[in-house]
């Protein structure tokens, strides 16, 4: 057994960089570097301002989320204030909902986007979902990559998951859409990669 860790990762990265003198990483390099690093993670800890289109309705908040190896995952609402505290949880097919030390079962998990688990499937996109197009672009005047993943929700519909990276790989927006019309947007204000799960050689 040897443990594949993510900062090694991040120095045969960084290595490829400073050798490359056409202007750093390939498109099909990177995005493949972020697949590794996405499926070796055995946690990964954000917070984000995420917007969310529902029918005639915009709603905004900003969430903590824990992410882990597998598909399980806590998201915190920390804004709005009225919602401060309430915490949804996920281990497996059971959906569980957190508040003042109260726990309350709340039955399966759907797998469709909403709010709750939109980081989540932005998380389990970049590990795990079909690279349709990437390309080098900016976020706030700062050159970063951009790769948009093609996936599908419970009902079948194709959803496309557009995440833009700074060069460590570190999510600093995503866009989730589908029939061609975005329903969620967040901007990562935080992002931590965890340890690393061990694999056999």
């Amino acid at each position: 057994m040897r443990k594949v860790g993510f900062y090694a990762l991040m120095m045969s990265l960084a290595l490829a960089l400073c050798a490359c003198t056409g202007g750093g990483v390939s498109n099909d390099d990177f995005a493949a570097a972020v697949q590794e690093a996405y499926r070796g993670a055995a946690s990964m800890t954000m917070e984000t301002r995420l917007r969310c289109d529902i029918g005639d309705a915009v709603r905004e908040y900003t969430l903590g989320c824990t992410y882990e190896h597998g598909g399980g995952y806590r998201v915190t609402v920390i804004e709005p204030q009225e919602l401060a505290g309430i915490s949804a949880s996920v281990d497996g097919d059971s959906l569980a909902l957190h508040y003042d030390g109260v726990t309350l079962e709340a039955g399966d998990v759907s797998e469709e986007v909403c709010a709750a688990n939109g980081a989540a499937y932005v998380m389990e996109s970049a590990a795990r979902g079909y690279v349709l197009e990437q390309s080098r672009s900016s976020w706030n005047g700062e050159p970063c990559r951009c790769i948009t993943f093609e996936t599908s929700s419970v009902s079948k519909a194709e959803i496309l998951c557009t995440v833009f990276f700074s060069e460590d790989m570190k999510p600093l927006c995503a866009e989730i859409s589908k029939e061609g019309a975005v329903f969620i947007f967040m901007e990562f204000t935080n992002f931590e990669f965890g340890a690393t799960i061990e694999q056999d050689t």
